[in-house]
């Protein structure tokens, strides 16, 4: 049976469901989950990127959101959390999740439209990089870079920023190089509200 999603207007009010191909096509707004990955090592800032699956229909190959996906008709923004653990095989505390608030999102490409209400989030990552795990085909890997260097990415497009490439099932761990071309075309601004969300958590924490 095909995934079916609560679809809005562009005030966000409710208007019914229709499948995800349905919505795609016809450019309707429906609402996904999205969390940023951060934490601070040695007094430095870090975000982690996923590596979306060489077989995924939309952007193979190219870095993302930490964790991330749709929300299927009748589930709340809680629910999302799911996303996590499906993604990253990491069980992440609903309470352990900042929230940064519900994002407009608009892409086009090809008769692919995309209009989302982007509930985002951020989580202080503390654990051993060992403990991700890549259960459902979604993500092959994580890149993990400063964010100082994910903001030189994102604002040049010539910046070549070194980061360091995960798959804890192999035991790998690493060098990479990450351009502007590696990350999924997201709008720049975007890139900048998340690393600028992300730095005021991990500094308030470090206050703490």
């Amino acid at each position: 049976m095909a995934e079916r999603l609560d679809i809005f207007d562009e005030g966000m009010n409710w208007l019914g469901s229709r499948t995800r191909a349905e919505v795609h096509r016809e450019g309707l707004w429906h609402q996904t989950f999205q969390c940023w990955f951060v934490r601070r090592i040695g007094g430095e800032d870090y975000v982690y990127f996923q590596e979306r699956h060489p077989s995924k229909e939309d952007f193979p190959g190219l870095l993302d959101i930490t964790a991330a996906g749709h929300l299927s008709a009748g589930e709340t923004v809680e629910d999302g959390a799911r996303e996590i653990e499906e993604e990253l095989g990491i069980a992440v505390p609903r309470s352990a999740l900042a929230y940064g608030g519900c994002k407009p999102y608009r892409y086009a490409r090809d008769g692919f439209v995309d209009n989302e209400f982007c509930h985002v989030h951020y989580y202080v990552y503390d654990g051993p990089d060992e403990a991700f795990r890549f259960r459902d085909g979604e993500v092959s890997a994580l890149a993990l870079l400063t964010l100082a260097d994910a903001r030189r990415v994102v604002r040049s497009e010539a910046y070549a920023a070194s980061a360091i490439r995960l798959v804890p099932e192999r035991g790998l761990r690493e060098a990479m190089t990450v351009r502007w071309r590696d990350l999924v075309p997201h709008e720049r601004r975007y890139y900048e509200a998340a690393f600028d969300e992300a730095e005021r958590l991990l500094a308030a924490g470090a206050r703490t």
